[in-house]
């Protein structure tokens, strides 16, 4: 993606609506539910900017992606025979 238009989110963070429209446009192909995980997300962010929660939201969802990663994981190395 060669274009980017950034929405500050907080005083730390920018969010770059097109490089994250264009990921959830990607997953569509190959993951519906984490597209629309993605959509979530972004709909959650975007929308605790006007509170100024936008980073704790942020980290919220970064511990929830880390957890499942770590579950697949797990459940990877579970079924290894």
């Amino acid at each position: 993606m060669e274009y980017t238009v950034g929405i500050p989110v907080s005083e730390k963070r920018v969010l770059n609506i097109l490089g994250a429209l264009h990921d959830v446009y990607r997953t569509l192909d190959h993951d519906l539910d984490e597209a629309k995980d993605l959509l979530i997300g972004l709909a959650a962010i975007l929308t605790s900017v006007k509170d100024n929660k936008a980073d704790v939201v942020f980290e919220e969802f970064m511990v929830k992606d880390t957890m499942q990663n770590f579950d697949k994981g797990i459940e990877d190395i579970l079924n290894e025979k």
